[in-house]
């Protein structure tokens, strides 16, 4: 992602080594918190799963059987799917992100 300036912006996370698996888990959690949802052209939900897995299924797939994933996405775009990225907000609430 670039900003205004034309400079790639990045998120920078610094810790020493034994904090290291303590915010690895951290953020594997708050993915967790997450969901994506995939709803039809209808509005039905198709798929409602944790972003970590959906996240981990995807790239599974994509190494194995990338023709099929291709495929699978293109079929996804000329069915005008939907994808929604969302969190559960009783689980975790803004005051619980660092800034």
């Amino acid at each position: 992602m670039r900003n205004r300036g034309g400079r790639q912006q990045s998120d920078d996370l610094d810790f020493n080594g034994s904090d290291w698996l303590g915010k690895a888990k951290d953020l594997i959690n708050q993915g967790n918190l997450r969901r994506l949802i995939v709803r039809r052209p209808s509005g039905r939900i198709l798929a409602d799963l944790p972003l970590t897995a959906a996240v981990v299924v995807l790239v599974i797939l994509v190494l194995i059987v990338p023709m099929l994933m291709a495929l699978a996405a293109l079929a996804a775009l000329a069915m005008q799917f939907k994808l929604e990225i969302t969190r559960d907000p009783g689980v975790y609430d803004s005051h619980d992100y660092d800034d």
